[in-house]
């Protein structure tokens, strides 16, 4: 593990993301503690990522050397605030497409 994606127990996973996304970003990174061998709690709130919530539960395995979650093995039970996105990126698109 590298001291710069460690901190107080926790560790910076990485969540690949769509390469057509309207925001063009290629992954978020989140702070994850680790619960069991290869499954992590979320610390963060993601912002890009739809359908992942502070303190679910992912499985991560290594990808290219980086800590990279494979899928989610357990919802934590906080909501996430995927509508707020998904209105964001409809209110973007709109005005992508009507050239303002």
């Amino acid at each position: 593990m590298s001291t710069e994606n460690t901190k107080d127990g926790m560790r910076k996973i990485r969540i690949a993301l769509p390469e057509d996304a309207w925001h063009k970003v290629e992954a978020e990174w989140l702070w994850a503690e680790r619960v069991e061998d290869s499954i992590y709690a979320l610390r963060n709130t993601p912002f890009y990522t739809l359908g992942l919530s502070y303190d679910d539960r992912v499985k991560v395995d290594d990808v290219d050397g980086s800590p990279t979650t494979l899928g989610v093995v357990l919802r934590g039970g906080i909501a996430p605030i995927e509508s707020l996105q998904r209105k964001a990126m409809r209110i973007r698109e709109s005005k992508h497409c009507s050239g303002s």
